[in-house]
């Protein structure tokens, strides 16, 4: 769902917010504080 993306494989694969996710970061922070999920940047 486009929603991250993901370098590397196996033991070291690392995961990033995609960029349409990044572009919408200030909806995604608004959505995980509506839902008492903290912020976002610290999990």
């Amino acid at each position: 769902h486009n929603i991250i993306t993901t370098m590397g494989s196996g033991y070291g694969k690392n995961y990033f917010l995609s960029d349409q996710m990044e572009e919408n970061k200030d909806l995604l922070e608004e959505t995980a504080k509506k839902a008492n999920l903290g912020d976002i940047n610290e999990q």
